[in-house]
């Protein structure tokens, strides 16, 4: 029973990085407790520690959590909280929070990304507007006004997530005429009662890297306690200004490409079409619940056995490094793959390293000359040539799928990305006069008859996209 409370970590985690972790939990809890934001911090530093993004998402939940609760302790006692117009806020944001988590299941994940690019500059505008000034410089005390202004916001936690706190605080100071220590304050309950849900919902789930959560979440105590200290002691300019880098950092990072460097990404699918002894075979390697090590085994021995051509579109650019540093990280044995004539004298002209000779091909590179600027995408070039192309799954849903823990549809996206490589391939072959027109056409059909006994729904809807006449 306590076994199923406490997820995996990651077979490629780094124990040393936990160190990392923790400064992180802190440096969080403290910018959390001043401006928001802080959250952001410990999801890069989980992502860049090789924690999946489902247990990124849950442990930062509780971590932040813990921070949050320090920090509503403190602000309370330096009566830095309306609690009048807390308490009426907390269950209309908590249910537009849920909301919130439900729209953003049926949204695409480069969607989410630009719609809170969209909102930080927003922001930034609204600090600088002077807020509108009530009679006798009072607080505004009504609770409508106040659940008007901040469901919306409870409702962009659940939806997007980033900087909800610090958005609460602006909109606070600016419609509800409260000082930014006092806007800070009211924002960190609701905050807090937003963490609280979908805490409970990654705790039962499963989810929490408890060994990693515990030491980031004493450390998130630790630096809201200072935070808060700071705010309440150094009052609205200092909170102006943290709140204004907070923003700046977020957008810079938003605005970056979020593409994970090559050594960062986790392996979960290998897919290969095969041509042997005159027969098709399009299969993804291993099972779908196999480690990343034993996937990269089995591509690599494959390799070792059968030393085939091998053929990718972008391979030297991104699934060939991908797999060397994977495959570094889990010590991988691959001579005759890194063999460039130590071994085999031969290997100095008919390796998988060099670029210019026909061991790996890699036909996005050889086709464009070598030219960067030249270059095409796979999907657009199948579709020229009268291939299927990609389907309905393109490279933009694989995290989301990943996310949904379905690895399956990851396996059958690969495949099909796979056949349309193949079937350029041919077309290049045909074109460079190493397949007779003749040869060509057969083994299309050969390729068609496989695909149509295999009985599966991705090869199905391929053929159905596939024009008899190509």
């Amino acid at each position: 029973m306590l076994n199923e409370l406490f997820a995996t970590l990651p077979a490629d985690f780094v124990w040393w990085s936990l160190i990392v972790l923790i400064a992180a939990g802190f440096a969080a809890g403290y910018i959390d407790a001043i401006a928001g934001g802080g959250g952001m911090i410990q999801a890069l530093a989980l992502l860049m520690a090789g924690v999946p993004p489902v247990a990124t998402l849950a442990t930062n939940k509780v971590v932040s959590m813990c921070g949050t609760t320090t920090a509503v302790i403190k602000y309370t006692r330096g009566r830095a909280i309306n609690w009048h117009l807390a308490a009426a806020c907390i269950l209309p944001c908590l249910l537009a929070s849920a909301l919130g988590s439900r729209l953003v299941m049926l949204l695409n994940t480069t969607l989410v990304n630009w719609l809170i690019i969209l909102c930080i500059p927003v922001a930034l505008a609204m600090v600088f507007i002077r807020p509108k000034k009530q009679a006798n410089n009072k607080e505004n005390p009504s609770r409508g006004s106040a659940i008007a202004l901040l469901t919306p916001i409870g409702f962009y936690d659940g939806l997007l997530g980033p900087g909800t706190g610090t958005y609460m605080a602006i909109a606070a100071n600016k419609y509800l005429n409260m000082r930014f220590l006092r806007a800070t304050g009211l924002a960190k309950p609701l905050n807090l009662a937003t963490n609280i849900g979908a805490a409970v919902m990654f705790i039962v789930a499963g989810q929490v890297l408890w060994v990693i959560a515990l030491p980031m979440a004493a450390a998130s105590v630790l630096g809201a306690y200072w935070g808060s200290h700071s705010a309440i002691a150094r009052g609205d300019d200092f909170i102006k200004k943290i709140m204004l880098i907070m923003l700046l950092v977020m957008l810079l990072v938003k605005v970056g490409n979020d593409f994970m460097r090559h050594h960062l990404h986790k392996i979960v699918a290998i897919s290969a079409c095969v041509f042997i002894n005159g027969k098709h075979k399009v299969a993804s390697l291993g099972e779908v619940d196999d480690d990343e090590k034993v996937l990269v085994e089995k591509f690599f021995n494959l390799i070792e056995n059968y030393q085939p051509v091998l053929v990718s579109w972008n391979g030297n650019g991104f699934d060939l490094p991908v797999l060397h540093y994977r495959a570094l990280l889990h010590g991988v044995v691959a001579p005759t793959y890194w063999d460039v004539g130590h071994f085999d004298s031969q290997r100095k002209w008919a390796n998988y390293l060099s670029r210019f000779q026909w061991q790996h091909v890699d036909l996005m590179d050889v086709i464009a000359g070598y030219q960067a600027r030249a270059v095409a995408p796979l999907n657009d070039m199948a579709k020229l040539c009268g291939f299927p192309g990609k389907l309905e799954t393109d490279g933009s849903a694989v995290l989301d799928l990943y996310q949904a823990d379905n690895v399956q549809a990851i396996r059958d996206y690969c495949e099909t990305d796979v056949l349309n490589t193949y079937l350029l391939y041919l077309r290049f072959e045909l074109m460079r006069g190493l397949l007779l027109p003749a040869a060509y056409e057969a083994r299309l059909a050969m390729l068609r008859d496989y695909l149509s006994q295999q009985e599966k729904a991705h090869f199905t809807e391929f053929l159905a996209a596939w024009p008899d006449n190509n």
